[in-house]
This record gives C-alpha cells, structure tokens and sequence, in this order.
C-alpha cells in the first residue's frame, strides 16, 4: 500500500503509469487553480446565457446537486474520515454554505439577468478588498502598504469597468437594469469573500 502523495495517511493501492500521470495533475496547485478558474468562468457565461429561460434560484440548485452527484463518489472516504470534525463545526459550515454557496450563486445568476458575463466577471476584481476588509473585522488583521495598493488597483479596475471610462456614468439611477445587475454581483462578492477569510481558521 502506498500513501497517495496529496493527501494525509491514506493509503492506496500501488498505481499503473495512467494512474499516477493523473494522479501527478491532480496533485497539480498550478492544473486544479487553472481548471477552477475555467469553471467558474463557464459557470457566469452559462448564467448569462440563459437569463430570462432559466431562473437564478433553479439555476443554482441544480449547479450544485450536480456538483454534489459528481463529487460524492471521491469525497466520501474523506467525509466518512472527517465526520466527527464537520459534525462538530455544523454551525459554521451551514453558514459559510448559505454565504459562500447558495447565497453566493444566487446573487450572480441574477445580476446576469441584467448585466453581462465580462461585467460580472470583472467586477470580482473587488474581491481582494473585501477579504481584507473581513480579516480585519473577523481576525482583526490590518493591511500592508502592498495590500493596499492592490486594493487600490482593484477598485480602480471596478471604477472603470461601471462607468465604462466615463465619471458620469456615476450620476445611473440605481433602478437602472445595469446598476441592479452591478449591485447584485457585488453583493455576491461579499458573500463569497467573507467566506474566503472565515474558512481558514474556524475548522480544523
């Protein structure tokens, strides 16, 4: 029995030359962070193309029970081995998925209703400083001077891509189709990114 490379202590058996290519992929930071970008991004520009067909609240359920049919047959052995921790953090865990998940999705699927998939996805430029603005408030952690010209650039970014390049277009009526659409998808944010802080320490 070998130990799988990726993981802590369980033990496989001895893998044929496919099986430890794939596995070397998997084990991949670089492969697994390239291929969640590429989900999510085909996620948003799924979203917008079906607004209108499907609605955001049906659209997100069934993105998640695939997830869900699609992960269970690799994640059980990990869920059967760390059951007494989630059992034990409930709480949280159910509040970072009705953050972090449902509520999360939700947002964005309707701010597709009203925007497009590139301001939308753009607009998830906010995010490095909300997760600062959440360490700070859940961890009390300030930010370095690089940090916040990050932030800074950031919502430079999130300036432009609302106004399209003009400071006028500040002075849209929030009821505007595109300001809804801009709202929700910020909101979104704020959900996802106060998980993105929460979860590094509140399991264990």
């Amino acid at each position: 029995m070998a130990y799988i490379p990726c993981t802590t202590g369980i033990r496989a058996p001895a893998m044929s030359a496919t099986e430890r290519i794939a596995r070397r992929i998997w084990c991949s930071a670089w492969t697994l962070l390239v291929l969640a970008s590429l989900f999510w991004v085909g996620s948003i520009i799924i979203g917008r193309a079906v607004a209108g067909h499907v609605p955001p609240i049906t659209l997100a359920y069934w993105r998640w029970t695939g997830a869900l049919i699609v992960a269970i047959g690799f994640a059980w052995p990990f869920l059967k081995r760390d059951w007494p921790v989630l059992r034990r953090h409930w709480a949280i865990l159910m509040l970072l998925s009705a953050t972090g998940i449902a509520s999360y999705n939700t947002m964005i699927y309707i701010g597709l209703q009203y925007t497009t998939a590139l301001n939308a996805l753009l607009l998830q430029s906010t995010m490095p400083v909300i997760i600062l603005l959440w360490a700070f408030v859940l961890f009390g952690e300030r930010a370095s001077l690089r940090q916040i010209v990050g932030v800074m650039l950031s919502l430079l970014g999130v300036a432009i891509v609302v106004s399209h390049g003009s400071p006028r277009r500040w002075h849209i009526s929030s009821s505007a189709p595109a300001m809804r659409g801009f709202w929700a998808a910020l909101s979104s944010t704020l959900c996802t990114r106060r998980c993105c802080a929460a979860d590094r320490s509140c399991i264990r």
